[in-house]
Protein backbone atom coordinates (compact mmCIF):
# COMPACT_ATOMS: atom_id res chain seq x y z
CA UNK A 1 0.00 0.00 0.00
CA UNK A 2 2.62 2.39 0.87
CA UNK A 3 4.74 1.82 -2.65
CA UNK A 4 1.28 2.05 -4.14
CA UNK A 5 0.72 5.54 -2.42
CA UNK A 6 4.26 6.67 -3.43
CA UNK A 7 4.45 5.91 -7.35
CA UNK A 8 0.84 7.85 -7.56
CA UNK A 9 2.27 10.79 -5.50
CA UNK A 10 5.70 10.48 -7.74
CA UNK A 11 3.64 10.66 -10.84
CA UNK A 12 1.41 13.55 -9.61
CA UNK A 13 4.21 15.30 -8.68
CA UNK A 14 5.82 14.72 -11.90
CA UNK A 15 2.27 15.94 -13.82
CA UNK A 16 2.72 19.30 -12.00
CA UNK A 17 6.47 20.06 -13.10
CA UNK A 18 5.43 19.05 -16.22
CA UNK A 19 2.40 21.32 -16.13
CA UNK A 20 5.03 24.44 -14.82
CA UNK A 21 7.78 23.66 -16.63
CA UNK A 22 5.53 23.67 -20.22
CA UNK A 23 4.00 26.80 -18.50
CA UNK A 24 7.53 28.39 -18.39
CA UNK A 25 8.72 27.78 -21.49
CA UNK A 26 5.54 29.32 -23.14
CA UNK A 27 5.60 32.53 -21.10
CA UNK A 28 9.14 33.31 -22.20
CA UNK A 29 11.28 34.80 -24.62
CA UNK A 30 14.08 32.27 -25.79
CA UNK A 31 17.33 33.51 -27.23
CA UNK A 32 20.07 31.46 -27.91
CA UNK A 33 23.93 32.42 -28.44
CA UNK A 34 25.76 29.29 -30.11
CA UNK A 35 22.82 27.43 -30.98
CA UNK A 36 24.56 27.48 -35.23
CA UNK A 37 27.69 25.99 -34.17
CA UNK A 38 26.03 22.69 -32.50
CA UNK A 39 23.63 22.55 -35.33
CA UNK A 40 26.93 22.42 -37.77
CA UNK A 41 28.20 19.60 -35.45
CA UNK A 42 25.52 17.42 -35.37
CA UNK A 43 24.81 18.45 -39.35
CA UNK A 44 28.26 17.43 -39.61
CA UNK A 45 27.52 13.52 -38.02
CA UNK A 46 29.41 14.55 -34.58
CA UNK A 47 27.98 12.95 -31.46
CA UNK A 48 26.56 15.75 -29.05
CA UNK A 49 26.74 15.70 -25.47
CA UNK A 50 25.31 18.88 -23.59
CA UNK A 51 26.63 19.55 -20.01
CA UNK A 52 25.27 21.56 -17.73
CA UNK A 53 24.59 22.98 -13.81
CA UNK A 54 22.28 20.77 -11.82
CA UNK A 55 20.31 23.84 -11.06
CA UNK A 56 19.59 24.11 -15.03
CA UNK A 57 17.21 21.03 -15.58
CA UNK A 58 13.83 22.92 -15.48
CA UNK A 59 14.72 25.19 -18.15
CA UNK A 60 17.39 22.69 -20.29
CA UNK A 61 14.47 20.24 -20.35
CA UNK A 62 12.03 22.48 -21.41
CA UNK A 63 13.61 24.45 -24.44
CA UNK A 64 15.59 21.38 -25.62
CA UNK A 65 12.75 20.21 -28.02
CA UNK A 66 11.99 23.21 -29.56
CA UNK A 67 15.18 24.53 -30.06
CA UNK A 68 17.05 20.93 -31.62
CA UNK A 69 13.91 18.91 -32.41
CA UNK A 70 11.36 16.22 -30.91
CA UNK A 71 12.57 13.70 -32.60
CA UNK A 72 16.33 14.23 -31.10
CA UNK A 73 16.05 10.79 -29.33
CA UNK A 74 17.43 12.68 -26.35
CA UNK A 75 18.84 10.78 -23.30
CA UNK A 76 19.28 11.59 -19.60
CA UNK A 77 20.71 9.86 -16.23
CA UNK A 78 18.32 10.02 -13.12
CA UNK A 79 18.91 8.42 -9.56
CA UNK A 80 16.48 5.75 -8.36
CA UNK A 81 15.39 8.03 -5.41
CA UNK A 82 11.94 9.84 -5.11
CA UNK A 83 13.35 13.58 -6.53
CA UNK A 84 14.96 11.26 -9.25
CA UNK A 85 12.13 9.46 -10.24
CA UNK A 86 9.77 12.89 -10.09
CA UNK A 87 12.66 14.01 -12.78
CA UNK A 88 11.97 11.03 -14.52
CA UNK A 89 8.10 11.73 -15.25
CA UNK A 90 8.74 14.92 -16.55
CA UNK A 91 11.60 14.25 -18.50
CA UNK A 92 9.71 10.98 -20.23
CA UNK A 93 6.36 13.62 -20.54
CA UNK A 94 8.89 15.52 -22.63
CA UNK A 95 10.13 12.63 -24.35
CA UNK A 96 13.46 11.58 -23.17
CA UNK A 97 14.85 8.16 -22.62
CA UNK A 98 15.59 8.05 -19.06
CA UNK A 99 18.38 5.60 -17.99
CA UNK A 100 18.16 4.43 -13.51
CA UNK A 101 21.54 5.64 -11.86
CA UNK A 102 21.88 4.11 -8.54
CA UNK A 103 22.46 7.00 -5.95
CA UNK A 104 25.79 5.15 -5.10
CA UNK A 105 27.90 6.87 -7.99
CA UNK A 106 30.75 4.04 -7.76
CA UNK A 107 27.89 1.45 -7.88
CA UNK A 108 27.79 -1.62 -10.34
CA UNK A 109 24.30 -0.29 -11.50
CA UNK A 110 26.01 3.41 -12.19
CA UNK A 111 28.65 1.68 -14.06
CA UNK A 112 26.13 0.32 -16.35
CA UNK A 113 24.35 3.14 -16.85
CA UNK A 114 27.46 4.82 -18.09
CA UNK A 115 27.74 1.79 -20.42
CA UNK A 116 24.43 2.45 -21.72
CA UNK A 117 24.32 6.06 -22.04
CA UNK A 118 28.01 5.98 -23.60
CA UNK A 119 26.28 3.37 -25.96
CA UNK A 120 22.91 5.70 -26.72
CA UNK A 121 25.09 8.45 -27.81
CA UNK A 122 27.41 6.57 -30.05
CA UNK A 123 23.77 5.35 -31.67
CA UNK A 124 22.91 8.88 -32.52
CA UNK A 125 21.05 10.06 -29.39
CA UNK A 126 22.22 13.80 -28.07
CA UNK A 127 23.31 13.41 -24.39
CA UNK A 128 22.22 15.59 -21.87
CA UNK A 129 24.27 15.88 -18.24
CA UNK A 130 24.16 17.65 -15.12
CA UNK A 131 27.65 17.68 -14.39
CA UNK A 132 27.63 18.74 -10.56
CA UNK A 133 24.48 15.77 -10.48
CA UNK A 134 23.23 14.08 -9.41
CA UNK A 135 23.74 15.37 -5.50
CA UNK A 136 26.95 18.22 -5.64
CA UNK A 137 28.82 19.98 -4.78
CA UNK A 138 26.87 22.70 -6.52
CA UNK A 139 28.65 24.43 -9.92
CA UNK A 140 31.71 21.91 -9.81
CA UNK A 141 32.00 19.79 -12.77
CA UNK A 142 32.33 16.19 -11.72
CA UNK A 143 34.42 13.64 -14.21
CA UNK A 144 32.09 11.52 -15.35
CA UNK A 145 30.68 13.56 -17.63
CA UNK A 146 33.96 13.69 -18.99
CA UNK A 147 34.20 9.97 -19.38
CA UNK A 148 31.09 9.18 -21.00
CA UNK A 149 31.58 12.32 -23.64
CA UNK A 150 35.07 11.01 -24.14
CA UNK A 151 34.29 7.19 -24.79
CA UNK A 152 31.49 8.80 -27.35
CA UNK A 153 33.75 10.65 -29.52
CA UNK A 154 31.56 13.35 -28.49
CA UNK A 155 31.45 16.73 -29.12
CA UNK A 156 30.93 18.64 -25.41
CA UNK A 157 28.51 21.37 -25.12
CA UNK A 158 28.60 23.51 -22.50
CA UNK A 159 25.20 25.22 -21.38
CA UNK A 160 24.23 28.17 -19.44
CA UNK A 161 21.12 29.33 -18.97
CA UNK A 162 20.09 33.21 -17.35
CA UNK A 163 16.61 35.09 -17.30
CA UNK A 164 16.29 38.64 -17.50
CA UNK A 165 13.96 37.90 -14.19
CA UNK A 166 14.47 34.59 -12.74
CA UNK A 167 13.99 33.28 -9.00
CA UNK A 168 16.46 30.56 -7.25
CA UNK A 169 15.00 27.91 -4.94
CA UNK A 170 17.71 28.74 -2.05
CA UNK A 171 16.48 25.68 -0.36
CA UNK A 172 17.69 23.44 -2.22
CA UNK A 173 21.22 21.96 -2.96
CA UNK A 174 21.48 23.17 -6.20
CA UNK A 175 19.72 27.05 -6.21
CA UNK A 176 17.37 25.56 -8.60
CA UNK A 177 16.32 28.44 -11.28
CA UNK A 178 12.99 29.30 -12.85
CA UNK A 179 12.63 31.68 -15.26
CA UNK A 180 9.78 34.42 -14.49
CA UNK A 181 6.70 34.53 -17.14
CA UNK A 182 7.26 37.10 -20.09
CA UNK A 183 11.08 37.52 -19.57
CA UNK A 184 13.81 36.95 -21.50
CA UNK A 185 15.51 33.24 -20.98
CA UNK A 186 19.27 33.21 -22.90
CA UNK A 187 20.31 29.93 -23.54
CA UNK A 188 24.38 30.27 -23.93
CA UNK A 189 26.28 27.13 -26.13
CA UNK A 190 29.79 26.64 -25.93
CA UNK A 191 32.42 27.29 -26.91
CA UNK A 192 32.26 23.79 -27.85
CA UNK A 193 34.89 21.21 -26.51
CA UNK A 194 35.55 18.52 -28.99
CA UNK A 195 36.77 15.24 -27.33
CA UNK A 196 38.61 13.94 -31.13
CA UNK A 197 39.77 16.75 -32.17
CA UNK A 198 41.21 16.06 -36.34
CA UNK A 199 44.25 17.99 -34.97
CA UNK A 200 46.57 17.93 -32.36
CA UNK A 201 46.00 15.57 -28.99
CA UNK A 202 43.03 14.80 -27.34
CA UNK A 203 42.11 15.99 -23.87
CA UNK A 204 42.00 13.53 -21.48
CA UNK A 205 38.91 13.30 -19.37
CA UNK A 206 40.64 15.70 -16.31
CA UNK A 207 41.30 18.48 -19.17
CA UNK A 208 37.82 18.03 -20.51
CA UNK A 209 36.75 18.40 -16.87
CA UNK A 210 38.26 21.14 -16.29
CA UNK A 211 37.51 23.08 -19.43
CA UNK A 212 34.09 21.95 -18.99
CA UNK A 213 34.08 23.54 -15.25
CA UNK A 214 35.57 27.19 -16.79
CA UNK A 215 33.52 27.26 -19.42
CA UNK A 216 30.16 26.76 -18.05
CA UNK A 217 31.42 29.57 -15.04
CA UNK A 218 31.97 31.89 -17.82
CA UNK A 219 28.72 30.87 -20.08
CA UNK A 220 26.54 31.50 -17.40
CA UNK A 221 28.73 35.27 -16.88
CA UNK A 222 28.05 35.91 -20.39
CA UNK A 223 24.04 35.03 -20.58
CA UNK A 224 23.55 36.72 -17.17
CA UNK A 225 25.12 39.92 -19.11
CA UNK A 226 23.23 39.33 -21.80
CA UNK A 227 19.50 38.67 -19.83
CA UNK A 228 20.07 42.35 -17.95
CA UNK A 229 20.51 44.32 -21.51
CA UNK A 230 17.46 46.46 -22.30
CA UNK A 231 15.76 45.51 -25.61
Amino acid sequence: MRATVERASIRMLGAMLNVVARSMIRMVRVTTVGRDEVMAAKAAGRRVVFVSWHGFDLCNLGVFPSLFGGDSNAVIMAPMTKEGRVMEQLARRFGYHVIPISPEERSSVSARAVVEMVTSIRNGADGLIAVDGPYGPPEQAKLGAAVIAKRAGAIVVPTAVAGSAQLRIKSRWDKHLFILPFARMIMHFGPLIDTQPAQGPAPSPEEIRERMDATLRAGVVRAQELARRKK
